[in-house]
């Protein structure tokens, strides 16, 4: 058996290796343990080394190997483990067996760790500046608003962080937008901070635009934030070195890449810095005073964040938080809150202001206070001037700079009428290459649009009108000697006089206090003169107009009863003449020798008769007598005005114009030239019967009653009609139909809207109001619903008849009425339903129903109950709902509706439920609800179920 062996021996023997291996984890399991503990400490000290060299590259900004720290990820949980190993005494042989296995095993992996501390390597090599920090904590959700909490930037703040997270394409390129100084650098900034700690990208890129901008540079600029370099020497071969880089930077999406684009003046192609088409996982922000340039770029107006001026608490906290205004300190604290509001919200002014008199004594506060209210901005560092003047002269268009400069005359805080500008405008020449009113109104409309999008105008909440910010308007007037015009408020002050005794070009005199106009003022290069608010027999000099040899523009407002001074007709070079809310006694015949007057206003001025001397302006294009209460117009005044375009004349306290027999047929004449007419037929035996409608482009006209437009500034072409159905189509008023933006109709005998429609179409037809159409049965057929593309609001009440809106006599199918935003019907005894057909809402957003008997379910649940809608989720968007006297109304919802804010429902029958829904989901109280409903208000109702007892329990939640 000796051949065996040598097979056998070595079976043996390496059968007894891993029964040593573990008899040893027990003997030596001692020894195990506190040779762990040896190299453990040595092991920590090499970390430690490491950990230094990390923190070192990291403060340099240099590049940290990417093995460091899984390396030291794996050294701490090592140093957890063998903490919780500890010998164990001879007599417990399980545990003194696992003690030693895992103190043994701990050993080899300590020796791996230093094998691979070995390969490590600090190169000392720059981190690119773009690539996102491995050391970023999570920020807290307190730390996630603006820099200084202020409420009016954390919606903002956290929108546009939400854009940047978003995966939807429409947010692939953000913006943040508004007037110079107010911080969208700084909440760049914020941002930028905000997504590296959260690391929601892998790199971050940032490059300064600016002003002047250089595109080699900013190649270059991009390419070293990257860590790469450019030695390509053409641009379009650095362009394709930059989309290469980009590409592969993100590994076909793989990785997420922000780049940031600040401070931008004008139109960047993307395509010279590789970003045109954006690679996959690539994002853009970009920072602009000009919203226009944005979406040239390809900005989504969704994806655009205005940054706006702050509230005034905001404001008077930042300022008295720089300037370090402590202790008891009342006079200086009263100068500081009017310095603020000289302020306007505007944070460059706050910061540059409060950090000036910050320490400084009481005199130099009166002082900032003073040129504030003088409009004298270059003392403070020339910082808040040269803010608004390099964004002044970057408009491109003269026409933008010569509105903005006008806009500038305008009191603090006013809202500016951008009807004036243009006729201010025209009067003065402003518009190159403009020769009708109907193209400066375009032409001024768009100047307007382009300020604000640049941010040197805002939007008013007086719709047709606009605002400047105050220290903008300081801007313009500081600049007198360049622009030669002067805003005078405080007459008083030696800065007003000062300015009256010079060549002004424009002024504008806020008359309050003043018993007339300085005697001494002698202008003779005076081109645009406003007087503003004076007492009632404010005096004027009887050569005024006489030594104002080259004025262009008149403008009286709300000047009381201003005795116009004989010499006015002296001013041959007068070409728009503007009386607004002026109590004219005196004859106006001599306006007749204004031989070169192309527009004239006499809005609200109480004027009875219109002499036939008016007739003698052969140059008139616009004659603007709103408000002329009871008017009378002298025979021949019409029909002698050869060049008139537009002709307004609504009434004023319920009495219009007094149209005798040739009145009438002089406008049936006219008529045919005009573009714009505003006028109101009722009250009169005699009216005219054929003008003609059918060059009219701007147009109000109501037939048979009072127009009562409400909205002073703006202008929307609207007919207000209460006639019988013949009457109307004997007028061919039809014929203003498809420009129609809104109607009003009271008609009898209109059975369906075609009755009076015909072959027209209301393709622009933005608001509906139908009231008292005894036989109005149904108002659209499908067809015409469909029409109605534009359609915002929508109101019928007191129709009797009425069964439904669509009727079924044009075919069936869906009606979708894609803007209506507003629907409103009242005291429809007959009505039973909106439409036999689907009907969508998707952009409605309040919907009011009072008076609808025969309707038992807004939407339909059970197929007993008479729905007013056929189909669910018909009104996405919806946010208020009000519902009063519908005595058989039994149901409202099915489903829930996430966007519902407020619900009102009164004087109702026997409502069942509510909601036919979990309650808790509607109201916002359930854990993933995502409701918006803030307001219930049930009152009157006979009976009422479900919602009653979800009341009783969360009424405190309400």
């Amino acid at each position: 058996m000796d051949f065996v062996s040598p097979i056998i021996g070595p079976i043996v023997e390496s059968l007894l290796v891993p029964v040593k291996k573990h008899l040893g984890f027990l003997v030596s399991s001692t020894k195990y343990v506190k040779k762990m503990d040896t190299r453990m400490k040595q092991l920590n000290v090499i970390a430690q080394e490491v950990q230094d060299e990390r923190d070192k590259a990291v403060g340099n900004t240099e590049v940290v190997p990417a093995r460091v720290e899984p390396w030291l990820e794996e050294v701490k949980n090592l140093n957890e483990r063998s903490n919780l190993i500890e010998a164990i005494g001879c007599f417990n042989v399980t545990k003194r067996y696992k003690v030693g296995k895992q103190s043994y095993g701990i050993l080899e992996e300590i020796k791996d760790l230093e094998d691979r501390e070995s390969k490590i390597e600090f190169t000392h090599a720059q981190r690119p500046l773009a690539e996102v920090g491995s050391t970023s904590t999570q920020p807290s959700t307190s730390t996630m608003g603006t820099q200084d909490n202020f409420e009016s930037r954390d919606l903002i703040f956290n929108n546009a962080l939400k854009a940047l997270q978003s995966n939807e394409e429409s947010h692939s390129m953000i913006a943040l937008c508004g007037m110079g100084g107010v911080g969208k650098t700084t909440m760049m900034e914020q941002l930028k901070k905000a997504v590296e700690d959260l690391k929601m990208f892998d790199l971050v890129v940032k490059v300064v635009f600016g002003e002047n901008t250089d595109r080699t540079s900013l190649q270059k600029a991009i390419a070293e934030y990257i860590g790469n370099t450019l030695v390509e020497t053409t641009k379009d071969a650095r362009a394709d070195r930059l989309r290469k880089i980009f590409e592969v930077k993100s590994e076909q999406g793989q990785k997420k890449i922000l780049v940031i684009m600040d401070d931008i003046w004008k139109e960047v192609e993307l395509t010279d810095f590789g970003l045109s088409p954006l690679p996959n996982g690539l994002k853009l922000l970009f920072t602009s005073r000009f919203e226009n340039v944005c979406t040239q770029m390809g900005v989504r107006i969704a994806s655009i964040f205005r940054v706006g001026v702050l509230s005034g608490i905001e404001a008077k906290t930042l300022f008295f938080r720089i300037c370090h205004l402590d202790g008891d300190q009342d006079e200086l604290q009263r100068i500081g809150e009017d310095i603020v509001k000289k302020c306007g919200g505007l944070p460059i002014a706050i910061v540059t202001i409060a950090k000036s008199l910050r320490g400084n004594k009481k005199e130099a506060w009166k002082e900032a206070l003073s040129n504030l209210q003088h409009h004298d901005l270059q003392d403070h560092d020339n910082i808040v001037h040269k803010v608004f003047e390099m964004s002044y002269k970057n408009l491109k268009r003269e026409d933008d700079k010569a509105i903005f400069l006008l806009s500038g005359l305008f009191p603090d805080d006013f809202n500016i009428p951008v009807e004036e500008l243009m006729m201010y405008g025209w009067g003065l020449n402003l518009f190159a290459n403009v020769h009708t009113l109907t193209d400066a109104r375009i032409r001024a409309n768009v100047c307007v649009e382009n300020l604000i999008h640049a941010n040197l105008l805002t939007e008013s909440d007086v719709i047709g009108c606009v605002k400047m910010h105050d220290l903008v308007r300081a801007f313009v007037l500081s600049n007198f000697s360049k622009v030669k015009q002067a805003s005078i408020v405080n007459h008083d002050s030696m800065a007003s006089k000062r300015l009256i005794s010079d060549s002004c070009e424009r002024i504008l005199l806020k008359c309050t206090g003043m018993s007339g106009f300085p005697v001494d003022f002698n202008s003779t290069n005076l081109s645009l003169l406003i007087l503003m608010d004076g007492y009632e027999f404010f005096k004027l000099p009887e050569d005024m107009y006489k030594r104002m040899k080259n004025l262009e523009v008149v403008s009286y407002v709300n000047m009381g009863i201003p005795r116009l001074p004989i010499t006015f007709g002296h001013t041959t070079t007068l070409r728009t003449l503007s009386l607004r809310s002026c109590s004219i006694t005196d004859d106006i015949s001599f306006l007749g020798s204004l031989c070169n007057l192309e527009t004239l206003s006499l809005v609200d001025c109480n004027i009875r008769r219109l002499p036939s001397a008016i007739g003698e302006l052969k140059k008139l294009k616009l004659l603007d007598l709103t408000g002329c209460v009871d008017l009378y117009i002298d025979q021949g005044v019409l029909q002698n005005l050869h060049s008139l375009k537009e002709l307004y004349m609504r009434a004023s306290k319920g009495r219009p114009v007094r149209f005798a027999k040739a009145n009438c047929d002089e406008l049936e004449k006219l008529s045919q030239v005009l573009f714009a007419l505003e006028l109101e037929f009722y009250d009169n035996e005699l009216q005219p019967t054929c003008v003609s409608f059918k060059n009219l482009e701007r147009f109000r006209i109501s037939v048979g009653c009072e127009l009562n437009y409400g909205e002073k500034y703006s202008f929307r072409n609207t007919l207000n009609l209460v006639a019988e159905c013949t009457e109307l189509n004997e007028s061919n008023i039809g014929d203003l139909f498809e420009r129609t933006e809104e109607l009003r109709l009271q008609v009898k005998y209109m059975i369906h809207l075609k009755d009076v429609s015909l072959h027209h179409t209301f393709s622009q037809l933005r608001i509906l109001h139908i009231s008292k159409c005894a036989e109005l049965t149904h108002l659209f057929t499908v067809d015409m619903a469909n029409g109605l593309k534009q359609l915002e609001r929508l109101k019928i009440s007191e129709c009797p008849c009425l069964e439904a809106l669509i009727g079924e006599d044009s075919g069936v199918g869906l009606v979708t009425l894609k803007k209506l935003n507003y629907m409103f019907l009242e005291d429809l005894p007959e009505m039973v339903r909106v439409c036999d057909n689907v009907v969508e809402l998707p952009e409605m957003v309040e919907l009011k129903l009072a008076g609808l008997p025969n309707f038992m379910s807004i939407y339909p649940d059970d197929s007993e109950m008479q729905p007013l809608f056929k189909k669910e989720g018909v009104t996405p968007k919806l946010e208020k709902l009000d519902i009063s006297n519908m005595e058989n109304l039994k149901q409202i919802w099915p489903c829930q509706m996430n966007h519902l804010e407020e619900v009102v429902v009164k004087e109702c029958g026997f409502i069942e439920v509510l909601f036919n829904i979990d309650f808790e989901s509607v109201c916002g109280m359930g854990k993933h609800s995502s409701s918006r409903l803030r307001t219930i208000e049930v009152k009157q109702l006979r009976k009422l179920k479900e919602l009653w007892r979800y009341i009783h329990t969360y009424h405190n939640q309400f």
